[in-house]
Parts: C-alpha cells; structure tokens; sequence
C-alpha cells in the first residue's frame, strides 16, 4: 500500500519541522510502497541529517532500520549495573 499525501505532508512536519516546498515534491513521494520507506527516505536525508546530527548519527548506528539484532552486554558486574540503574533513575526523575 503506498503512502497518502497526508503522511508526507506530516513527515515533513514532525521529521523537518515545516510544511513541504511545493506539490511537486509531495507526488514525488506518492508512489513509495510503504510508511518505512517514507521514513527513511527523509532520515537519509541531507537536510534531516543536518537538522537533527545527533539523532542522525544514532539512526545510523541503529544499522539502518534492517531488523538485525543489536549487540547487548547481559553479563555485567554489580558496579556497572549499579551506574546503569542511577543513570536510568536520574533520567526518569529529572
């Protein structure tokens, strides 16, 4: 199911912070198969890129959105878990 103009107008919204340029640019992303597509053809992006570097390197690291599983340490010593649990309640209390 390809995407609606309703959704690229509001991608444009939430991921760019403005409105889309002209109606050109709008039927250019019409034909996408699906809202992934759309997303990540807009955090590819040069101008999300430059907006948003800090959240751009992180959907980087994220390997793309491919579905592949992430490394994560399980096995941790009390003093690391103990930092990861203030960390985590410093976070959650401000």
């Amino acid at each position: 199911m390809s995407v609606s103009a309703e959704e690229i107008q509001w991608s444009y919204r939430l991921l760019l912070g403005r409105e889309p340029e002209s109606a050109r640019v709008i039927q250019e992303r019409e034909g996408m198969a699906d809202r992934l597509q759309l997303v990540k053809s807009f955090l590819d992006s040069t101008e999300f890129q430059k907006k948003l570097p800090d959240f751009a390197r992180a959907y980087t690291a994220l390997d793309r959105l491919d579905g592949a599983p992430l490394p994560v340490d399980v096995a941790v010593s009390p003093a690391q878990l103990a930092a990861l649990s203030q960390r985590v309640k410093a976070c959650w209390t401000g």
